[in-house]
């Protein structure tokens, strides 16, 4: 209700205002969670798990052939 309350008082331009701010925090969300799920991060946790020992490094032609 309280929501309902507001966006019926104001005028267009703040919610013009408060839909752009909140689309910008969705999409700052966004990049921050696909920081963390985006490939350079896979990368990143591949070489630190190899750096640590855990697995064995891939082939130059396996890589090769992956890009």
């Amino acid at each position: 209700m309280l929501l309902a309350d507001v966006l019926r008082s104001t005028g267009d331009d703040q919610v013009a205002i408060l839909g752009g701010l909140a689309a910008m925090f969705l999409a700052g969300g966004v990049m921050y969670f696909s920081y963390f799920l985006g490939p350079e991060a896979r990368q990143q946790r591949a070489a630190r798990k190899l750096s640590a020992g855990k697995i064995a490094p891939a082939s130059p032609i396996r890589r090769d052939r992956a890009a």
